[in-house]
């Protein structure tokens, strides 16, 4: 019976252990598919971290439960064999086989194909996963707090470098942020009235340093486009001012939807409007693209 115990214990330690080292390698290659693709302006969907999160909760009750077993059967092997043998036995073997089978053999089996281990456990960790739901604590729902929860996982399991899950964090945490918390404020914002002259326009260029200014009729509320440096030098004595069209934007609209929208538009340049159309700020592509 103590045998029965510990190698069922084994068994539940190791599968438990693969499943959530699947859960954690897979949610982040689809977590980084789907912010590369979406900052390309793709549509891929991100991956359902709600379900994630239930399969990694149901994978470390099973580990729980496959070290609880393993340990129920230790007193009868230590009855039978005698203290010292025993103790002798936990040591050499029984505490190097329980990191092998809980650490390295599922990194090991799930490192290259996390994906694929998912999907083939997945029916049987589907069933458990409703079995053990009851008795588990309600997941917050929130996305970004399971991304910090397997961001905090990966870390502990030396998964990944930690270099390398700032990164994907950051990209993450970018792509959700308001445009409100980039933008240069309308207070910061140097402009140049639709009626400048070219030297007053050069003026500003030089003065302030920036290679794109937005151009204004009557007040900030109503920037009407842009110019480029370069367009002013190549502007031609008496040709009309080169405005190039700029993009609109709210204040709530997500930093990685307003870059995908730039790069959509071919706009360097966006407006951020408050709720009743007045100017709150402006976001370039090149402040999105280096935050």
């Amino acid at each position: 019976m103590s045998w029965l115990l510990l190698l069922g214990g084994l068994a539940l330690t190791g599968l438990g252990a693969t499943v959530a080292t699947a859960c954690m390698l897979a949610s982040r290659q689809a977590l980084t598919r789907a912010v590369a693709q979406r900052l390309r302006g793709g549509d891929e969907p991100a991956p359902d971290l709600a379900q994630l999160e239930r399969e990694f909760a149901a994978a470390g009750a099973t580990t729980s439960l496959g070290v609880v077993l393993t340990a129920a059967g230790a007193p009868g092997l230590a009855s039978a064999a005698g203290p010292v043998a025993a103790g002798a036995v936990v040591l050499l073997v029984g505490a190097p086989l329980l990191v092998l089978v809980g650490l390295v053999l599922p990194r090991r089996l799930t490192e290259a194909t996390a994906p694929g281990w998912l999907e083939r456990l997945r029916p049987v960790l589907g069933v458990w996963t409703r079995a053990v739901g009851s008795l588990l604590p309600a997941s917050p729902g929130d996305r970004e707090t399971a991304i910090r929860a397997l961001r905090r996982e990966e870390t502990a399991r030396r998964l990944a470098e930690p270099e390398e899950l700032r990164t994907a964090d950051g990209v993450v945490t970018f792509t959700r942020r308001p445009v409100r918390e980039v933008m240069t404020p309308r207070t910061a914002i140097v402009a140049v009235a639709e009626t400048a002259s070219r030297e007053e326009i050069a003026g500003v260029f030089a003065e302030s340093g920036f290679s794109r200014i937005p151009v204004f009729r009557g007040t900030l509320d109503e920037i009407v486009g842009m110019l480029h440096a370069f367009d002013l030098f190549k502007l031609a004595p008496g040709a009309p001012l080169p405005v190039r069209p700029v993009a609109v934007a709210p204040a709530s609209r997500a930093c990685g939807d307003l870059l995908v929208d730039l790069q959509r538009e071919r706009r360097h340049l966006a407006v951020i409007i408050d709720e009743f159309g007045g100017t709150l700020g402006i976001a370039t592509l090149e402040d999105l693209l280096e935050e």
